[in-house]
């Protein structure tokens, strides 16, 4: 008969501990997935069942996607503005830590809209590479411990969903532009997701599109909202490094 002895019954102890923490930060991770997977719900499930893009076959005989035509309001008739929460991601990042991250810096976002009306609000991810992101995260004096560099933008109500998702990466590649002209980063490439109507990907022909489209055509009233959101979210920022 075998006889357990304190230092066996201790050991046994620790190690169901040790399994229960690992359990609850296992169960805590899902939690904040789901919370996160409910900010994709509109792009994932809509993809995964009918999709904002659908392949066509062109003439050529390349496959090209095209938008499903979608609803959206006319031009100037939603005077709320629709924000684009950018992320600069750290391309060499696990995934697990760039979704809890998305979830944190969605949350933070919803907090600084507050009471505010918006049209909605959509997350954009442009990729660099890890060695590009280091010298962002140093430049910023973020957390050695941060996946990603967020801020927000407003944009017009009308713009369709892949419309946005351009308008997105050309916002976050600006930013990142104006601190390669300084030397601060090095250069990285951006690749626009855009429609092939629009001919190359080149920022010129981007920016263009997104001015004839309306992309920053905002009313008064989106503009001051869009103020105050952004001092909110700005002022978060002194607290989460």
């Amino acid at each position: 008969m075998s006889e357990t002895t304190p230092q066996g019954s201790q050991e046994g102890v620790q190690n169901t501990e040790q399994k229960q923490e690992i359990e609850l930060a296992a169960n805590q991770e899902k939690e904040v997935s789901s919370s996160f997977s409910r900010m994709e719900a509109e792009e994932g499930h809509a993809e995964a069942e009918h999709g904002p893009e659908m392949a066509q076959e062109s003439p050529d005989g390349s496959i090209e996607a095209e938008e499903v035509q979608e609803e959206r309001p006319e031009r100037g008739s939603d005077p709320r503005p629709y924000l684009i929460l950018t992320a600069v991601v750290d391309a060499g990042a696990k995934a697990s830590a760039v979704t809890l991250s998305h979830a944190d810096a969605w949350e933070r976002a919803m907090r600084a809209v507050g009471q505010r009306s918006v049209a909605g609000m959509d997350l954009v991810e442009v990729r660099i590479p890890a060695n590009a992101f280091n010298a962002l995260r140093n430049v910023l004096k973020r957390s050695p411990t941060a996946v990603a560099v967020y801020d927000l933008f407003p944009l017009a109500a009308h713009l369709g969903r892949r419309e946005r998702k351009v308008a997105g990466q050309f916002l976050a590649a600006e930013g990142l532009w104006a601190l390669a002209e300084e030397k601060l980063i090095e250069e990285v490439h951006i690749r626009f997701d855009t429609p092939r109507s629009w001919g190359d990907r080149t920022p010129k022909t981007v920016r263009t599109r997104l001015l004839e489209l309306g992309a920053l055509e905002l009313s008064e009233q989106a503009v001051e909202d869009f103020r105050a959101i952004k001092a909110a979210w700005d002022a978060e920022q002194g607290i989460l490094k």
